[in-house]
């Protein structure tokens, strides 16, 4: 079933989240999540967990900013499927991954200042995009987590980003350092048990940078291929999301309509209909979600035309493609293929 542009126009009364529905509906799961984590090491009763932020707050507190950095390296696995995550995690080599994250930075700079709601200049690096994250050498990545405006939202907010670029980089081949501004240098082992060093957790400092150093070689994290495609975040029921997912196309591309979707999956459309809504989703924003994504690895794939891509995932035409990426994405499906083929 072709889906035509009027039926995203309920869509477009609503500001989308500068840096798309899709990154603002993972992030925002995935941070919710790692509140909780928070918790359980602060011993906050289920009665009394307020927020992630209160939580990651007191957690850097009680323990410093690598307990926060930590944590987040340990959550990173559970990271599901946005549009700059899948282009970090598809990368296939340490160059390729630096050109990717500095090409998606630079293409949202505007849009990150919007979302972190104030103007951030730092009187080092302006293009604060280009030193985000630098190759050194074919041994050595830096990454300064400071410089990313969202980061740079809450205390903490660094820390968070550093875990998460920390793991996507293979640990068994790398060295994790941390160069504090003030303080000595020192390693950090992000793969033992999470044990707090008071006397490390004090030196580690929103501002640090982190240095990724290769022994010899940097490799990156082997990643599953359905981990980077899942979108369990957005309805829980992993059996139910796999049957909808693996549902045929109809015959002029797209997605079947729900009352055909129920019959494949065998139960009635009422029935699938009360169990997503439990699940506190819908069908078609379900679909929308499946088909932006199937948009995105699509696009990874040079033969592929953007005509070609719209008419097979049930777009009207390319142009409902290009809206409803920005939408979802935050930019338009030609910037996106710039990026995943930031590759020279």
């Amino acid at each position: 079933m072709k889906i035509h542009a009027k039926t995203t126009q309920n869509s477009k009364k609503i500001n989308p989240p500068p840096l798309g529905e899709s990154y603002a509906r993972q992030w925002s799961t995935w941070f919710q999540n790692l509140g909780v984590m928070a918790a359980k090491i602060n011993q906050t009763l289920p009665n009394q967990f307020m927020n992630a932020s209160q939580e990651l707050l007191k957690l850097s507190q009680n323990h410093g900013y690598q307990s926060v950095l930590q944590l987040s390296y340990q959550a990173a696995i559970n990271i599901n499927f946005d549009p700059i995550s899948f282009s970090l995690s598809s990368a296939r080599t340490p160059r390729q991954l630096v050109l990717r994250w500095t090409s998606c930075l630079e293409l949202q700079s505007h849009n990150r200042l919007i979302a972190s709601g104030k103007k951030f200049s730092h009187p080092k690096y302006r293009a604060w995009y280009n030193y985000f994250i630098e190759q050194i050498s074919s041994e050595e990545i830096v990454i300064r987590p400071f410089l990313s405006p969202l980061a740079n939202m809450s205390c903490f907010g660094p820390a968070v980003l550093g875990g998460v670029a920390c793991a996507l980089f293979d640990l068994q081949a790398v060295e994790i350092w941390v160069h504090p501004p003030n303080s000595p240098s020192y390693k950090l082992n992000l793969q033992s048990t999470l044990v707090f060093n008071p006397l490390l957790a004090r030196n580690f400092t929103p501002d640090s940078e982190i240095l990724i150093k290769g022994t010899p070689l940097i490799h990156l994290r082997e990643k599953n291929l359905a981990a980077m495609q899942d979108l369990t975040h957005l309805i829980s029921d992993r059996e139910l999301l796999s049957r909808i997912t693996s549902l045929p196309k109809s015959q002029d591309g797209g997605h079947l309509p729900m009352p055909f979707a129920a019959r494949h999956i065998g139960i009635s459309t009422r029935s699938l209909s009360r169990r997503l809504t439990n699940l506190n989703t819908g069908y078609a924003t379900l679909i929308r979600h499946i088909r932006f994504r199937d948009t995105c690895i699509a696009l990874t794939f040079d033969e592929h035309t953007i005509d070609d891509i719209a008419w097979y995932q049930g777009y009207s035409d390319r142009h409902h493609l290009s809206r409803e990426f920005k939408l979802l994405g935050g930019f338009t499906p030609s910037k996106y293929r710039d990026v995943l083929h930031s590759n020279t």
